[in-house]
């Protein structure tokens, strides 16, 4: 018979219904940090073992990575320490991985940032498409729970990644393939499919070009040479600059990205630039970059930090004119509708 370890069982629920299907109490392990949802479950069978543990997970590191499966819905918080980046589910999910055998499955009721862009959902989603299968992960699990922050229920299998996740949510079921990124839902696929036919437009883009790498401790006050380091922002090197004397466009990739201008000046590391012949070729790229559409593409596309990549890999689109632009990138109405309704028109 499978090992199962049970990841919190407050009244023993969950043991109780594996023993009735026929499951041995003595395969059946209960991990718990509070005694008295431990003795609940002791009063279920008395074999069925009962790992009684604190937040620092000591006694579940105790344990040898022969189970089966693993189920359950872990304490979110340390009950001791309720600052917001104490998270001590973040903690058992990366144990949990580890105490299944190869084949092993994990079903869990977590918050929805086990998968994300950034931080430990980024590191998750990258092992969950790699070296485990994530089978399916359904978003509608927060109907069911009422604890403060939106969950999910999820299913890996140790194993390497099949390439498709089922993914339920209030529209519906999907199959979505992790390995090019986190499953979308509701609005956030209209707002994909708008950045992805701003990406992949066959306009040419605006040829800008990174600014002078010049390091922190380089930039003193009583330089030589003046440098637009980040934005409009002027610092002053000893660095001999290397970027030309011609006229330029001028726009950050970093928080400054909504700084763009024109100069002959010198080019700092955080901004990207391009040669223009006059400004009025200038005053034409900040009709481009202004453009709502614009601000939204680059806000959006593939930002995942302070950084923009839209602008920091040269991928705004050179246009002609902005008269017509949803046609240009041959937006439906339903994207244009949702540009509209968030003043992005």
């Amino acid at each position: 018979m499978s090992k199962v370890l049970i990841a919190g069982d407050p009244v023993g629920s969950h043991a109780q219904q594996l023993i009735e299907e026929g499951y041995n109490p003595k395969d059946i392990s209960v991990w718990e940090t509070d005694p008295r949802f431990a003795f609940a479950c002791e009063c279920i069978d008395d074999e069925i073992n009962i790992i009684l543990d604190d937040p620092s997970l000591s006694e579940l590191d105790k344990q040898s990575m022969d189970f089966d499966a693993l189920t359950g819905n872990p304490p979110y918080r340390h009950p001791d320490n309720p600052a917001k980046n104490n998270k001590l589910w973040h903690s058992f999910v990366k144990r949990a991985l580890d105490l299944v055998k190869p084949g092993g499955h994990i079903t869990l009721v977590t918050p929805v940032s086990v998968i994300g862009v950034t931080g430990f959902g980024k590191k998750m989603l990258k092992l969950f498409s790699t070296s485990y299968n994530m089978v399916s992960i359904d978003y509608t699990a927060e109907d069911y729970f009422d604890v403060g922050v939106d969950v999910c229920a999820w299913h890996v299998i140790k194993e390497p990644y099949k390439g498709e996740t089922k993914v339920v949510n209030q529209e519906g079921i999907s199959y979505h393939d992790l390995t090019k990124g986190m499953p979308l839902t509701g609005d956030d696929i209209i707002v994909q499919s708008i950045l992805d036919k701003i990406a992949n437009s066959d306009h040419p883009r605006i040829p800008l070009k990174i600014g002078q790498s010049i390091a922190k401790d380089d930039y003193v006050d009583d330089g030589k040479f003046a440098v637009y380091a980040s934005g409009k922002n002027v610092k002053r090197t000893n660095i001999i600059p290397n970027t030309p004397d011609c006229l330029k466009f001028v726009i950050g990739f970093s928080a400054s990205y909504k700084e763009r201008f024109t100069t002959t000046g010198h080019v700092g590391m955080l901004n990207m630039w391009c040669s223009i012949k006059s400004e009025d070729e200038g005053d034409h790229l900040k009709s481009i970059v202004d453009h709502p559409l614009m601000q939204f593409y680059i806000e959006r596309y593939k930002k995942t930090s302070g950084f923009t990549p839209a602008v920091k890999n040269a991928m705004i689109p050179m246009l002609e004119s902005i008269e017509n632009i949803h046609e240009q990138f041959d937006l439906s109405p339903e994207e244009v509708e949702y540009l509209k309704n968030n003043n992005h028109a």
